[in-house]
């Protein structure tokens, strides 16, 4: 029994001194990436979904996409942000790149939709800067069957 007792021990010992949580040098963060350009369509039908092309500034190939930060306010508004893990301990390639990713957006409202796509912060005014943009609902499209 004791030999149990010393192997409980020894394994519980083993486990809480091996998997320490305190990593305070991570090499990596994450950083927004300016949306540049957004590919939306001109109005949208109630219950359809579309795939939205947003193309981002990667400021050098230390930025790895990781994905689109999508915030509701309310119903109708949407701000979007293209997020990166900026990696810092690598040899990086310096040198602005473009990227396009898809994010699918389905339409559950009746309205018009406003979304605001992040581009950056004014450098004179220290503001949020976005791309806004309006998108009007029209009802279901139906198909009239003729006799």
């Amino acid at each position: 029994m004791k030999k149990i007792k010393f192997l409980v021990f020894t394994f519980t010992a083993l486990v809480l001194t091996s998997c320490s949580l305190d990593d305070d040098e991570s090499n990596f963060h994450f950083e927004a990436m300016s949306i540049t350009e957004v590919d939306l369509p001109e109005s949208f039908v109630y219950g359809e979904t579309y795939d939205f092309n947003i193309t981002y500034e990667k400021p050098s190939s230390c930025y790895v996409f990781q994905g689109f930060d999508y915030v509701h306010s309310g119903n109708l508004e949407r701000t979007v942000t293209a997020v990166a893990s900026v990696y810092d301990d690598r040899a990086c390639t310096e040198g602005i790149t473009f990227e396009t990713k898809i994010l699918p957006f389905e339409v559950r409202f009746k309205g018009t939709y406003t979304f605001r796509f992040w581009t950056g912060i004014n450098e004179e005014t220290q503001q949020d800067e976005y791309i806004i943009v309006e998108i009007p609902v029209e009802e279901e499209q139906t198909t009239a069957i003729k006799p």
